[in-house]
C-alpha cells in the first residue's frame, strides 16, 4: 500500500514539473510575440510620421494624429500643425491688408474670429471709408486729422509713416540739386524709409563719383556713376565726366588679346581719343595674329595701316613675313604632292619599241629600218612643263643600198652596177631628249621634243656618229608615245646624209 502511494506521489510531481515547464515556455513565446508586435507598431508609426513630414500638409499631420492620438511624435506634429496654422493666418491677414477690402477682412474674421488680428481687422473695417478719403487727399494735415478723430486708429501706424514720407519728400525737393555729400547723408540718416531714398542714394553715388574723378581715379568714378544710374541719370554738368571715365575704362579693358570687333568698335566710337594710337596698335597686332597663309597684299597693307609706331610695325611685319613663308612652304608642298601624285620627280622608263625608217636622202640611196629597246631616266613627270630624259638603246638595223652609175668624162668611158647591197647589224645609241608640254589632251599631255643621239656602237660606213631632231608626242602618268619624230645626221661621213622618221613607246615605273 505504501509502495503504491509513493508511486502516485512521484507521478504527480513529475506531471506537475511537466506542466510548469510547458507554462513557462508558453509565457516566453507570448512575451516574444508581444515584443515583435510592439516593434512593428513602432516601425509603422515612424513610417507614417516620416510620410506626414514629407508631405508637410495639415491633412497629413491630422491624419497622423487621428491614427496615433498618444503616439511618440504627437507633440512634434502638434507643433508643426500650430506653425502651419499661424502661417496660414498670417498670409490671409497680409492678403487682406494688401487688397484693403471689407470682403477680405470679413473672410479673415470668418475663419479666425478669435485670431491674433481679429480686433485690428474689425477696426479696419470700421475705419476703411475714412482711411480711403484720407489717402485720396494724401496730405500731412489729412493724416494728422485721421489720427485725431479715429476711435480705432487702425491705420495710425500707416498714417504716421505717410506723414514722415511726405515730410521727407518736401526736404528732398529742397536739397535735390545740392552738391554736398554731408547734406545727402544727413537726409538718408533722418529718413531711412523715405520713398526718395533710392534717388538720394543715387545722388550720393554721383557726388562720390565726382570726387573720385577729381582725384584721377577714373575707374572707381565710373563705377559710382554707374551705381547712380548711368549717364542720363546724372546732372548735365557731370555727363562729360562720365563719358571720359567710360572711355578710360573701355580702353583699360582692351589689349592685344581682345576681340578684333571690340578694338574696332573703340576706334569708331572714339576717333579723337588720346588712347587711339595705343588701341590701333593692339588692333594691328590682333589682325596680324589672325593673318593666314592665304592672306593677300591688301590684308597686309590694312594691318600695317593700324600700326602707329615703329616697334608695332616691325612686329606686324614679322607676322606678315611668317605668313608669306608659310604660304611658300604650302605651295612648295603642294607642288611636291602633285609631283608625287603624277609620278614623282625622277622616273625610270623602259622603251618597249623604237621603230623608224632612215634613208629619206642619201648619196648611195641607202635605206634602213631599225628597231630598238632601251632604258632611260627622266627628270620630271608627264605634267612637268619641261622634262629632260637620257638613256641608252640597243637595237638592230637592216640596211640596203644601190651602187650608183659611174662615168669618167676625161677618158670618156663609164660603168655601172645594178646590184642591191643589204646588211644587218647591231647598234647602241645614247640619247638625250628634252620635252616641253604644250597642252592637255584629256588625261594626257601633248608635247614637242628635241632629241640628240650619239651612236656608241655602230657599223662604220653605214651610220654617222651624231644626229639631232625633234617631234611630237603624247604622255600619260606611266606611258609615253613619241608619236612621230624626225632625225638628221650631222658630221656626215662616207657620203652618208641620212634623214629618218620614227615612233616609240616608253613605259615608266
Amino acid at each position: 500500500m505504501k509502495k503504491c502511494i509513493y508511486i502516485a506521489l512521484i507521478s504527480c510531481c513529475m506531471l506537475g514539473g511537466i506542466c510548469f515547464e510547458t507554462n513557462a515556455q508558453t509565457l516566453k513565446n507570448y512575451a516574444k510575440q508581444r515584443n515583435q508586435e510592439l516593434a512593428e507598431r513602432q516601425r509603422m508609426e515612424k513610417s507614417n510620421y516620416e510620410k506626414a513630414c514629407q508631405k508637410g500638409t495639415l491633412v497629413a499631420y491630422k491624419e497622423y494624429l487621428s491614427m496615433y492620438p498618444k503616439g511618440k511624435y504627437v507633440q512634434d506634429v502638434k507643433n508643426r500643425v500650430s506653425e502651419i496654422e499661424k502661417k496660414e493666418e498670417q498670409e490671409m491677414y497680409d492678403y487682406a491688408c494688401k487688397v484693403e477690402t471689407t470682403q477680405a477682412y470679413e473672410a479673415y474674421l470668418k475663419k479666425y474670429s478669435k485670431g491674433r488680428y481679429a480686433q485690428e481687422a474689425r477696426g479696419r473695417i470700421e475705419d476703411m471709408e475714412l482711411w480711403r478719403k484720407v489717402k485720396s487727399e494724401n496730405t500731412i494735415s489729412a493724416y494728422k486729422n485721421y489720427i485725431n478723430i479715429s476711435k480705432n486708429k487702425s491705420y495710425a501706424q500707416l498714417a504716421n509713416e505717410a506723414i514722415t514720407d511726405l515730410e521727407s519728400i518736401e526736404t528732398w525737393n529742397h536739397i535735390l540739386n545740392s552738391s554736398s555729400k554731408s547734406e545727402i547723408e544727413s537726409f538718408i540718416k533722418r529718413y531711412p524709409k523715405s520713398s526718395r531714398l533710392p534717388e538720394a542714394n543715387k545722388k550720393l553715388d554721383e557726388l562720390a563719383g565726382v570726387e573720385l574723378y577729381e582725384q584721377g581715379n577714373l575707374h572707381r568714378a565710373f563705377e559710382k556713376f554707374e551705381s547712380a544710374g548711368g549717364r542720363y541719370s546724372l546732372s548735365a554738368s557731370n555727363r562729360s565726366k562720365y563719358d571720359e571715365c567710360k572711355e578710360y575704362v573701355t580702353f583699360k579693358s582692351l589689349s592685344s588679346s581682345s576681340n578684333e570687333s571690340d578694338l574696332m568698335d573703340f576706334l569708331k566710337r572714339y576717333p579723337s581719343s588720346k588712347y587711339y594710337d595705343q588701341v590701333s596698335n593692339c588692333l594691328a597686332l590682333v589682325k596680324a595674329k589672325n593673318l593666314s597663309m592665304f592672306s593677300n597684299s591688301s590684308n597686309y597693307n590694312e594691318v600695317l595701316m593700324y600700326a602707329k609706331d615703329k616697334a608695332t610695325r616691325n612686329t606686324v611685319q614679322n607676322y606678315i613675313d611668317n605668313t608669306k613663308k608659310s604660304y611658300s612652304r604650302y605651295k612648295r608642298q603642294q607642288r611636291i604632292n602633285r609631283m608625287r601624285e603624277n609620278g614623282g620627280l625622277i622616273k625610270y622608263g623602259f622603251e618597249l619599241m623604237d621603230f623608224g625608217y632612215a634613208g629619206l636622202s642619201s648619196t648611195y640611196n641607202q635605206r634602213s629600218l631599225y628597231y630598238n629597246l632601251g632604258f632611260g631616266v627622266k627628270l620630271g613627270n608627264f605634267c612637268s612643263p619641261v622634262q629632260l630624259e637620257m638613256g641608252i638603246k640597243l637595237g638592230v638595223v637592216y640596211t640596203l643600198f644601190d651602187m650608183p652609175a659611174y662615168y669618167d668624162s676625161y677618158y670618156g668611158y663609164g660603168y655601172s652596177y645594178d646590184e642591191i647591197i643589204t646588211k644587218t647589224y647591231f647598234h647602241m645609241p645614247i640619247y638625250t631628249k628634252m620635252k616641253i608640254n604644250v597642252c592637255s589632251a584629256g588625261n594626257s599631255k601633248f608635247y614637242i621634243a628635241g632629241i640628240g643621239t650619239y651612236n656608241l656602237i655602230k657599223e662604220n660606213g653605214y651610220e654617222n656618229d651624231f644626229s639631232v631632231g625633234g617631234g611630237i608626242g603624247f604622255a600619260w602618268k606611266k606611258w609615253d608615245w613619241f608619236a612621230l619624230y624626225y632625225k638628221q645626221d650631222i658630221q656626215n661621213k662616207a657620203l652618208l646624209d641620212n634623214k629618218s622618221l620614227g615612233t616609240s613607246f616608253v613605259y615608266y615605273f
